[in-house]
C-alpha cells in the first residue's frame, strides 16, 4: 500500500515538472487537468503621451501650487529650513569645511523637497485622451468604460473625481502635491517624498544637537 502512494505520488511529481508546451495546472493530488496559458505582452496601445504636454497638463506651476496643499508643504520646508539653517550658524559657523559641507547637505534635501515637489505637481500623471477606443474592436468587450470621459479605461487607469479625468496607472489623488500620482510622475513622487523624509531626519539631528549644547554645555 505504502509503495502504490508512493509510485503515486512520484507520478504527480513527475506531472508538476515535465516541460511541455501546455503548462500542467494540479488542482488535487488525484485529479491533474491541464491548461494552457501564456504570458501575454503589455498592448502597444497609445496612452496619450505624444500628444501636447501643454494641453495634456491644462494647469500651469503657480495655478498648480496655488493650493492649501502644496502651499502647506512650501511654507512647511522654508520654515524648517530657515529656522535650521539659522541654528546651525550660530553653532557651528562656516569656518570648516565640515560645516560647510554639513550645511551643504541639508540644503540640498531642501532644494530637492521643493523642486521634486513642483515637479510631480506640475507634470501630474498622464491622462488617457478623450473618446479613447483600443485599436482593435474586439478589445472593447474586455474594458470600462467611462461615461464622463466618453471613452474606454486603459488597463490599471481609473477615473479621479478630482481631476475629471482618466489617470493612467493611478496611484491616489494626492493633496499636498493637488494632483493624482500615476504613470508620468511617480517617479517624481517618490523622490520627493524621499529628499523631504532625509531633510526632516537631518534637521533633528541638527536641532537636536544644537540644544544638547545649549543645555549641558
Amino acid at each position: 500500500m505504502q509503495q502504490v502512494e508512493r509510485s503515486d505520488a512520484q507520478a504527480v511529481m513527475a506531472l508538476r515538472h515535465r516541460k511541455i508546451n501546455s503548462h500542467e495546472l494540479e488542482t488535487s493530488s488525484d485529479n491533474c487537468v491541464t491548461a494552457e496559458y501564456q504570458i501575454i505582452e503589455a498592448p502597444d496601445w497609445d496612452d496619450g503621451s505624444a500628444y501636447d504636454i501643454k494641453r495634456d497638463l491644462g494647469k500651469t506651476m503657480v495655478q498648480r501650487l496655488f493650493h492649501w496643499g502644496p502651499m502647506a508643504v512650501i511654507c512647511l520646508t522654508l520654515t524648517i529650513g530657515t529656522a535650521t539653517t539659522y541654528v546651525h550658524l550660530q553653532w557651528w559657523p562656516l569656518t570648516t569645511v565640515t560645516s560647510f559641507l554639513h550645511l551643504s547637505l541639508f540644503l540640498s534635501f531642501n532644494y530637492l523637497t521643493l523642486i521634486n515637489l513642483s515637479r510631480s505637481s506640475f507634470f501630474g500623471p498622464g491622462y488617457a485622451p478623450y473618446n479613447w477606443k483600443p485599436p482593435r474592436k474586439e478589445d472593447e468587450d474586455r474594458l470600462q468604460y467611462c461615461r464622463i470621459c466618453n471613452g474606454f479605461k486603459m488597463p490599471r487607469s481609473h477615473h479621479c473625481s478630482n481631476c475629471g479625468r482618466c489617470v493612467c496607472k493611478m496611484d491616489h489623488h494626492c493633496p499636498w502635491i493637488n494632483n493624482c500620482v500615476g504613470h508620468r510622475n511617480h517617479a517624481l513622487f517618490v523622490r520627493f517624498l524621499a529628499s523631504a523624509t532625509l531633510g526632516c531626519i537631518h534637521a533633528a539631528i541638527i536641532l537636536s544637537s544644537a540644544l544638547y549644547r545649549f543645555l549641558f554645555r
